[in-house]
């Protein structure tokens, strides 16, 4: 029992090291200047012996902010089609900034809900009214997360669609910070694919890395709105086990298992995860 212990600590520092850690695989990790968060999901075994491809399966903050040299890179990559997860308002207000040759299939599938402010004008609010006092941000974030399992499922399931239709091509996919209604469809993703649960809750946790720069954007609210504001709003810019198993817990609450979700919510017949499969996989070499 003791040899078994050590061989699975083993086996995740090996996991770690060997597939996660951006250092020893460059690629996965692309330093934009512009661009939070932009990885790539290629490298990771699957349970079946298989491996996801690399330079098809792309996530990321959003693009609003991208540099000329980041766009030039964005061209070299040869992205086919763009889902934006972000609101109407969150679009409108910080527009993706793409190369002037795009010819990248642009889709958006807001995340928001009919007549209400996106998620962080809600919280924006809460600060100017002080009501977060006393409030814990990671309920917050596991609501949220419910939601993400729930209300958009169809959204979701759009995502899913345009994966397919773009036959194996480079797909990109973002909202706003690219942690956690990119960070979902991501999980999602891999789960399909047949990557196991711990490789998919630490390719999530990676944003815990990557998201980083944007608080110190945050220090304008601890200048103005006070301390308790910046804990709260720094909080939420993180990433938490908890969450994204709170997304899943509440799928198989809501649908029975994920396998009915897949089938019933996102509505993806046997032939449609094969087909994933084969565009995506390949057999290591």
């Amino acid at each position: 029992m003791v040899n078994q212990i050590e061989t699975d600590i083993d086996y995740r520092y090996q996991i770690r090291e060997n597939i996660l850690n951006p250092s020893l695989i460059p690629d996965r990790v692309h330093p934009f200047r512009g661009i939070a968060n932009f990885r790539d999901l290629g490298g990771y075994p699957t349970l079946d012996g298989r491996v996801t491809r690399w330079h098809r399966l792309y996530r990321s903050g959003h693009l609003a902010r991208a540099t000329r040299a980041d766009l030039k890179k964005i061209s070299q990559l040869g992205i086919h089609t763009l889902v934006d997860f972000r609101s109407d308002q969150e679009r409108e207000r910080e527009p993706d900034h793409l190369p002037a040759d795009n010819q990248i299939r642009t889709l958006s599938f807001p995340i928001q809900e009919n007549g209400k402010p996106p998620f962080s004008d809600e919280v924006r609010q809460m600060i100017e009214e002080r009501r977060i006092n006393g409030q814990d941000p990671s309920l917050k974030m596991q609501e949220m997360y419910v939601q993400l399992a729930t209300k958009y499922t169809d959204n979701y399931r759009n995502y899913f669609q345009a994966l397919l239709e773009a036959a194996g091509k480079p797909v990109l996919w973002h909202c706003s910070a690219g942690k956690d209604r990119a960070g979902f469809a991501s999980a999602v993703l891999l789960k399909i694919l047949g990557v196991s649960d711990q490789i998919i809750m630490e390719d999530y946790l990676l944003s815990q890395d990557y998201v980083a720069p944007r608080r110190g954007q945050l220090m304008s609210i601890r200048l103005l709105k006070g301390e308790i504001a910046y804990r709260y709003v720094n909080r939420m810019n993180d990433v938490d086990q908890v969450w994204l198993r709170t997304a899943f817990q509440t799928i198989n609450e809501e649908w029975g298992n994920f396998l009915n979700y897949v089938r019933k919510g996102l509505k993806l017949y046997p032939s449609d995860i094969e087909y994933l499969k084969v565009i995506f996989l390949d057999i290591p070499g």
